[in-house]
């Protein structure tokens, strides 16, 4: 994890919360000159349309909010984390500071959203509101602040395009009348994505469940021999481990329970380690 060349991302199927996608495909997709997808692994367990359980962030940008879960990520410099977070975000314009209640969600009455293209296209959202373009001029991140710039504003009309890399803040009643009706084109909006407890300057995060190991002991519950994939890092958080069992093969393999991959994650160097969708 010291490599200067290696860097780790999370990766939504088809870029959007809803979808699904094979890894291959995915791994592919986001192969480019320079930019060479090496090894990947499942992430976080998913609901039947393909949306995740718990939280991530791609690259900075949060696709919703955490449940309680442990969820394992790296910030800029690769330092590594596992724990169960929570979520906090505020949207700041002059000495107006206004809580942003969710993040590709439904915006209910007087609630201010945080909409980017994990979303859609759009937001989804009817008329009853207002709504502005915010594109950032300085890199999406959590625990720090990203700068926007509002580029448009557009009052009851709803159902605002979402251009990728950008966002839309969306406000209705109190939201609308706090924050969003004193936004214009040109203002400068600045967004603090705050996880807790959390890297400085993290960048990407995913879901699993449950912890296996903490504090190179395992603490893994009970659990069926099943076909498994884990992460983990060493002590000194020099080294990553990303683990795959195959299961369900007759007498090729069986799996592994939580304390058979917990007592095998511990034997290989692993510090601190979670259980991933097998």
């Amino acid at each position: 994890m010291k490599n200067p060349y290696l860097s780790f991302e999370t990766v939504k199927a088809n870029d959007r919360l809803v979808g699904h996608e094979i890894m291959s495909s995915m791994a592919n997709r986001k192969s480019s000159p320079g930019h060479d997808a090496v090894g990947a692994i499942n992430g976080d367990f998913y609901a039947g349309d393909g949306s995740p359980i718990n939280i991530q962030i791609a690259q900075g940008e949060i696709l919703l909010k955490p449940v309680s879960r442990p969820a394992v990520g790296f910030n800029v410099n690769n330092a590594p984390m596992i724990d169960v977070v929570s979520m906090a975000i505020t949207a700041s314009v002059d000495d107006t500071v206004a809580i942003v209640h969710g993040v590709n969600t439904t915006r209910q009455t007087d609630q201010l959203i945080l909409f980017n293209s994990y979303r859609g296209t759009t937001t989804g959202t009817n008329q009853f509101g207002t709504e502005a373009w915010v594109r950032p001029v300085t890199p999406w991140i959590a625990n720090d602040t990203v700068v926007c710039v509002v580029e448009s504003v557009e009052v009851r009309i709803g159902n605002m395009t979402i251009p990728k890399g950008w966002a839309v803040l969306s406000g209705d009643g109190l939201s609308e009348s706090n924050m969003m009706s004193r936004l214009q084109a040109g203002d400068t909006v600045r967004l603090f994505q705050g996880i807790t407890p959390g890297l400085a300057r993290l960048k990407e995060l995913i879901g699993g469940n449950p912890k296996l190991v903490v504090g190179g002991v395992d603490v893994s519950p009970a659990a069926p021999r099943e076909p498994r994939t884990a992460a983990g890092f060493s002590a000194d958080s020099s080294v990553l481990y990303l683990v795959t069992v195959d299961g369900r093969q007759g007498n090729l393999s069986v799996g592994m329970t939580f304390n058979e991959l917990a007592q095998f994650m511990i034997r290989i160097g692993v510090h601190v380690g979670i259980n991933l969708d097998g």
